[in-house]
């Protein structure tokens, strides 16, 4: 330590004084230094999440880009990669549904036969009454897969043949590649097409991906874009992008870091301290409390009238000390 010793200041209520539990650096300069700390903000861009909620009404696919279409929050630009799998086998209503290569055979080969002035053989659906062929479109009908419940099935069938099929009810456990059957007895039951109406066997559809929808698989979501104004705790709801639907949830768990730049000027502090009056005598020696440049309390007795104690600090602690302020020097 340079014990050369300059500016001196003796305890007292002036200008000039110093004082206890106050900061007692003199600013050397005005060019205040800065650091750059890493700080979390309170709202800012996600860093992780947890607590993904898989949703469903997503197309099927791997690292498919997912977009922030809600959130309970105000944050904004969220996305994030993640596999998109067949989880609850939810299907997209109103999506189209083709007929088993074996079935459109054989219905195909009974048109090519049928003879409407001879209708026998017939084609696959036919009017009771008269033999001819049937036009009409259905009600929502059932439809199961060897896994696939509750999912139902609108029917149309021209001349005769079935030439479109889509989903109404979407049901769950359907599975891309699943063989679906609707019964002749269901088709020929009075809701479908009213009743009155003869078809020859089962209609056999084949689920594609196109039908089925997935859930996210939370164990391979990937932050691609933390967005801005997050706030720890928010739910952000996700589709995927350029196409609408999709009910999974993430929330968020962090937020990202970023540089806060922190300043404080360059202070030079006490070197040393004289207590007492030199010309005094005093029977018992005095404890100061101090505060290093460190920020740690430290507390040191022994101090007798007169005495130069080298030692650099910040603060003396009234609380901790026994001198007399007007009594105490500090020394730069």
């Amino acid at each position: 330590m340079n014990l050369a010793y300059g500016q001196a200041k003796t305890g007292g209520a002036g200008a000039d004084n110093w004082a206890f539990d106050t900061d007692l650096g003199i600013q050397t300069d005005f060019q205040t230094p800065s650091t750059a700390v890493a700080k979390v903000p309170a709202k800012g861009a996600v860093s992780t999440i947890n607590t993904v909620v898989a949703g469903s009404g997503y197309p099927l696919g791997i690292s498919k880009t997912l977009i922030q279409s809600a959130t309970d929050g105000t944050g904004q630009g969220f996305s994030c990669t993640a596999n998109i799998i067949e989880a609850a086998g939810i299907m997209k209503v109103s999506s189209s549904v083709k007929n088993t290569a074996a079935f459109n055979l054989y219905q195909n080969n009974l048109l090519v036969a049928f003879d409407p002035e001879n209708p026998d053989p017939y084609t696959y659906a036919r009017i009771t009454a008269t033999g001819q062929a049937f036009s009409g479109t259905s009600t929502a009908i059932a439809g199961t897969s060897a896994t696939g419940i509750n999912g139902t099935f609108i029917v149309t069938v021209v001349s005769g043949s079935v030439t479109a099929v889509s989903v109404s009810a979407v049901g769950s456990l359907y599975k891309v590649g699943d063989v679906v059957t609707i019964t002749k007895a269901t088709l020929e039951g009075a809701p479908a097409f009213g009743g009155g109406n003869i078809f020859q066997g089962d209609l056999t559809l084949l689920l594609t991906e196109e039908n089925v929808t997935g859930s996210i698989d939370a164990s391979s979501v990937r932050v691609f874009d933390g967005g801005v104004g997050h706030v720890i705790g928010d739910v952000i709801t996700l589709t995927e992008e350029n196409t609408p639907g999709g009910t999974g949830t993430l929330t968020i768990l962090t937020l990202g870091t970023g540089n806060t730049v922190i300043t404080a000027p360059n202070n030079r502090y006490p070197k040393a301290v004289i207590v007492g009056d030199p010309a005094a005598t005093v029977a018992a020696s005095q404890t100061i409390e101090f505060v290093g440049l460190d920020d740690v309390n430290v507390i040191i007795g022994g101090f007798v009238n007169g005495r130069i104690f080298p030692f650099q600090f910040k603060q003396i602690v009234d609380a901790g000390s026994d001198v007399t302020l007007g009594l105490t020097t500090i020394l730069y």
